[in-house]
């Protein structure tokens, strides 16, 4: 009989033994109460007949976390916090709640921040604070997204120059002295208009070439008629005839060469006539090779000058260069033809339409930029050299586009998210498709509507908040 009872004792000893054995397991799976099932009777000592999973802290032919066709159809509390209901969308089946969050375990964020991973664009997961003056106090601003245009999402950066086009430093073709000064700085010029008149040795002697030469053509060509009318009356040889042809031939190439000189060193054609009538002087104008402005004059009185210094530049200020900035994620959209429309903050009631013409074939190493080049037509005169100002590229533009502060934007995992408050303790972490960001906004590409009320500041908190799990403060701490 003792015997009996002595065995009675150890057998219960054992039982309790692995009672105390499973209620320290369920401690540890309190602290990862998240994934957690309702354990079995603490009281209840387990069958040595069946698996046992220490990480839920049930048997492992009832953990439909690990084998999820395991699942329940019944709700119930897995007492640590989560608990089944049915899914709508899946009748049948149940979901695990998180009753800490108080949201379906597969859309709590805080619990799942992995799951991110698997949600489309327009979709994501939820996070909740404790309270609502938790946002409050968390320094979180909110804010709408602004469509593209308004935003500027879409803006270039730019600067003015004048069109090399139609720039020209204008020179003197020969060594001399400034005789005489016409024009000066901001005088409007006609192609062709003198703006200095220049005395050069060097015209004066070709000029005297010029005349010695015609001089030798007249005789050359008298000397012809004499022989063509001997050889007529056969007093003459034909080969006196073809000397006298070759002699008159040689002097009118040496009269072209001459003219031809003097027109390349500036003279028209009247002036050259005149130098054919013992008129010319030692004096070539310098002259503007295009209609336009005045824009910058070294010629002064008495300087000596030479071919190839400048004396003007003349511009022609009717249309003018906009260099602009390109990032490169929207060289897809910029090309050549584009129209675009230029606004300057000097002329804020003024837009100045333009067409790009030029994309550079390299991209900045440091900037990460591309510089495209814009004709645009300044028919007032208003736009200067240097004048910085943005451009819009109609090809960039789209409607159904909008724009965020970059604050609002976050990454994670290499995945762009916003924050879309949902309640006043209850927000998504939304996946978007950002574009570029232009001026401290980002245009959002898809994934975010206008009226969506969004984190504008204070998103890094947001973050923190979504991703505290990975950091080993999750629901299972609290």
């Amino acid at each position: 009989m003792n015997k009996l009872i002595l065995f009675s004792i150890a057998i219960v000893s054992m039982a309790m033994f692995s009672a105390s054995c499973g209620k320290g397991n369920g401690a540890k799976a309190s602290s990862d109460s998240d994934h957690v099932l309702a354990a079995t009777t603490e009281e209840q000592p387990r069958d040595p007949n069946r698996m046992w999973c220490g990480e839920h802290d049930v048997y492992e032919d009832e953990c439909y976390i690990c084998h999820p066709e395991l699942k329940p159809s019944d709700g119930h509390d897995d007492g640590h916090g989560h608990a089944q209901s049915e899914d709508s969308g899946a009748p049948g089946a149940s979901t695990l709640m998180c009753k800490e969050h108080r949201l379906p375990e597969q859309e709590c964020g805080i619990c799942r921040p992995d799951a991110l991973s698997t949600v489309p664009i327009g979709q994501g997961l939820k996070v909740r604070f404790a309270s609502k003056a938790s946002i409050s106090k968390a320094g979180i601003v909110l804010g709408q997204p602004a469509s593209a245009t308004s935003g500027g999402g879409q803006e270039l950066l730019g600067q003015v120059s004048f069109n090399r086009n139609q720039l020209a430093n204008v020179t003197p073709l020969v060594t001399g002295v400034v005789v005489e000064v016409h024009k000066d700085v901001g005088d409007v010029v006609q192609a062709g208009d003198t703006l200095a008149s220049v005395q050069s040795p060097e015209i004066a002697q070709v000029t005297s070439e010029y005349l010695k030469a015609a001089a030798e053509a007249r005789l050359a060509s008298q000397s012809l008629s004499r022989e063509q009318d001997l050889f007529k009356k056969e007093i003459s040889a034909r080969q006196d005839l073809e000397a006298a042809q070759a002699a008159s031939a040689v002097s009118q190439s040496a009269v072209n060469e001459s003219r031809q000189h003097l027109l390349n060193l500036g003279l028209t054609q009247a002036e050259v006539d005149t130098a054919v009538k013992g008129r010319a002087a030692s004096v070539v104008p310098v002259r503007a090779p295009f209609a336009g402005t005045v824009i910058a004059r070294t010629a002064v009185h008495g300087s000596a000058v030479e071919p190839g210094v400048a004396l003007f530049q003349v511009a022609d200020l009717s249309a003018m260069w906009m260099q602009l900035s390109v990032p490169e994620s929207r060289l897809a959209s910029v090309h050549a033809g584009a129209q675009i429309q230029a606004r300057f903050d000097a002329y804020p009631e003024k837009s100045f339409d333009g067409t790009i013409e030029w994309i550079a074939p390299a991209i900045d190493g440091q900037s990460r930029m591309v510089q495209a080049r814009a004709v645009i037509a300044n028919p007032e005169g208003l736009l200067k050299d240097g004048l910085f100002g943005r451009a819009t590229i109609a090809g960039l533009v789209k409607e159904d586009e909008v724009t965020v502060p970059a604050s609002a934007v976050q990454d994670v995992d290499g995945r762009q998210v916003v924050f879309r408050r949902i309640e006043d303790d209850l927000y998504e972490t939304r996946l978007v498709e950002a574009g570029p960001a232009v001026d401290g906004r980002i245009t959002i590409l898809a994934g975010l509507a206008l009226e969506d009320e969004i984190v504008t500041e204070g998103s890094n908190i947001m973050k923190s908040e979504f991703l505290k799990e990975r950091l080993g403060a999750g629901c299972a701490e609290h």
